[in-house]
Formats: structure tokens, C-alpha cells, sequence
């Protein structure tokens, strides 16, 4: 029973660190984007 609880533990771990990884990009992307429009907005002079 013990041995189960590392092993699922272990896994939600891994799980999580996959996650952060994932969210960690998508931030990354959304930054770049909005970088991207106010630049675009005062390139075109809006």
C-alpha cells in the first residue's frame, strides 16, 4: 500500500512538472503577442 502512494505521488509530481512546463510557454507566447500588438498599435499610430 505504501509502495502505491510513492509511486502515485511520484506521478502526480511528474504530471505537474509537465504542466508547469506547458504554462510556462503559453505565458511566454501571450507576452509575445501582446509585445507584438502595442507595437503594432504604434507602428500604425493608433
Amino acid at each position: 500500500m505504501r509502495a502505491d502512494m510513492k509511486a502515485e505521488l511520484a506521478a502526480m509530481r511528474a504530471e505537474a512538472k509537465a504542466m508547469e512546463l506547458r504554462m510556462t510557454i503559453k505565458l511566454g507566447g501571450l507576452i509575445a503577442v501582446g509585445v507584438v500588438v502595442l507595437a503594432a498599435m504604434r507602428f500604425f499610430g493608433h
